[in-house]
């Protein structure tokens, strides 16, 4: 199939986002990250004789845990193994990291590996276009109707007739790329994609963006022109070693887990990255599903990544975990952090092979801090969770669907994990960090009103109480709430992040 590489400027997002207006005062990080790291530096305290850091390290330790707050309408339930690393615990610098044109091009030979891209030539302006110009400028002179001094026409005319000197006098041609396909703008932002033979939709981009020009950081896409419409909506979840497959889903895959985790790999490999130092985080196997959302028993695995840093699995970025986007953050101070989302690794394989693949915001692991962090013991990382949880929610409940909707929080899995939170005294407008240890607690959650309705994902409903109906839309508390999903969601979410060195909580709205 004929398809063509498309070098685009990203010149008309850049104007919505990149010249965002500089705070008058500028905000900076103010989380004592230098405290922190004093701390983990420190050697643990000894711990009393029978405990299970007696003798140095912590044995795993299996949570079950019950806590109720707002007068009964909240419960938080927790049943779940906290259990460290065989290993020591890392604290590294955390930053960025960009694509390259030799990344992007090693890409492309991995996905399109018989074709060469064309070049689509970017539009000029020629000989006519700034003849048309120069006589409409003359007109607008000449009738009065130019509102500039006769100073500013002269030297806009001169500027014009200069550029027709030098102007092509056609538009140049679409031809074969020579090798170098990414156009870059203003040295900073680049974006390589490649569409179908009608342009109907791209299969295929890479875009470098710094954190000072765009809302997003740097991303990689890939996709068939034509894959089945395997739908997220309602994956069945797997473990992170592809056990559970569905008896109907391993009758008609193929393709065995093992092997759809190594076509993940090879995309990693091509990036020049080393597959060793990622995992899998999260497993599932999706259907296909039409546009009437009826099913066809069209199997798929959907399998995501994590970075290990340090042997230790980072943070995984997901629309449905909350955490793939640090907002933009207006502060007391009258400044605004810039966004830094967490690193997105996602893949689909199906029968055919690769179907998609998305890299969102890699992530550049730097010098080690600390190379034995010194971390709070498991039963104090419990405390903290009781309390900060019922903190959190208890007040949210009272005001969520005007306060009539029991809610239970179910946390079913407790993992550490390495989380990049931003450096201390770094400026706002810069992106300097540190992967921390923290403890991430996932689970679910579901809300009962008076008539023993049921409804899950209560607590991330928008509260719409003070938006107009339209449309015949119930913004109603009762219809908020029978606007939840009626089935509890095959992803996990995560309700709380406590960094496993001070037991601070760490928002990961902020990054801190």
């Amino acid at each position: 199939m004929k398809r063509s590489a498309a070098i685009l400027a990203l010149a008309a997002l850049l104007a919505l986002t990149g010249c965002q207006e500089t705070p008058d005062t500028e905000f900076v990080i103010g989380k004592d990250t230098d405290r922190m790291v004093e701390m983990a530096q420190a050697s643990a305290a000894p711990a009393p004789a029978g405990t299970d850091a007696a003798d140095g390290a912590q044995e795993p330790l299996h949570a079950v845990r019950t806590v109720t707050g707002a007068d009964g309408l909240l419960t938080i339930r927790l049943d779940a193994e906290l259990a460290l690393p065989e290993g020591p615990v890392s604290i590294v610098r955390a930053a960025p990291a960009l694509y390259t044109e030799a990344q992007a091009r090693a890409l492309f030979d991995l996905f399109f590996p018989d074709e060469r891209p064309y070049q689509t030539a970017m539009q000029v302006e020629t000989k006519e276009t700034l003849e048309q110009a120069i006589r409409e400028l003359q007109r607008r002179y000449a009738d009065g109707e130019y509102a500039g001094t006769q100073q500013e026409y002269e030297a806009e005319l001169a500027a014009l007739q200069q550029a027709f000197a030098a102007a092509p006098d056609g538009q140049p041609a679409d031809g074969r790329s020579d090798g170098s396909p990414v156009y870059t703008y203003g040295g900073e932002a680049m974006e390589y994609g490649v569409y179908d033979d009608r342009y109907e939709f791209q299969l295929f981009s890479v875009t470098t963006r710094t954190p000072a020009q765009l809302m997003t950081g740097s991303s990689a896409r890939f996709r068939l022109s034509a894959p089945r419409s395997y739908s997220l909506r309602s994956p069945v979840r797997l473990g992170a070693d592809g056990a559970g497959v569905p008896e109907e889903a391993a009758a008609a895959l193929t393709v065995s887990f093992d092997e759809a985790r190594a076509l993940c790999e090879q995309v990693l490999a091509a990036a020049g990255e080393d597959p060793a130092q990622f995992a899998v985080s999260e497993a599932f196997v999706l259907d296909d599903e039409d546009i009437n959302g009826q099913t066809h028993g069209n199997f798929a695995y959907h399998l995501r990544f994590a970075r290990l840093v340090g042997g230790v699995p980072s943070i995984v970025g997901t629309d449905e975990s909350g955490a793939i986007v640090n907002a933009v953050q207006a502060g007391d101070e009258g400044g605004a952090a810039i966004p830094w989302s967490y690193e997105s690794i996602q893949f689909t394989v199906d029968n055919g092979g690769l179907v998609s693949a998305k890299w969102s915001d890699p992530a550049a692991v730097g010098e080690t801090v600390v190379a034995d962090a010194a971390l709070r013991p498991l039963a104090e990382i419990l405390d903290i969770f009781e309390t900060m949880m019922k903190a959190r929610y208890e007040g949210m409940v009272r005001t969520l669907f005007e306060g009539r909707i029991r809610t239970e929080i179910v946390i079913e899995r407790a993992q550490l994990c390495m989380v990049r939170v931003r450096e201390q005294n770094t400026a706002a407008q810069e992106q300097a960090g540190l992967y921390v240890p923290a403890w991430v607690f996932y689970g679910f959650d579901r809300g009962q009103n008076d008539a023993g309705d049921t409804r899950y994902s209560v607590t991330s409903i928008s509260d719409l109480s003070g938006i107009a109906a339209e449309g015949g839309v119930d913004v109603s508390a009762d219809g908020q709430f029978a606007a939840c999903p009626a089935e509890q969601p095959a992803y996990e979410r995560i309700y709380l992040v406590i960094n496993a060195v001070d037991g601070s909580v760490i928002d990961l709205a902020k990054g801190y």
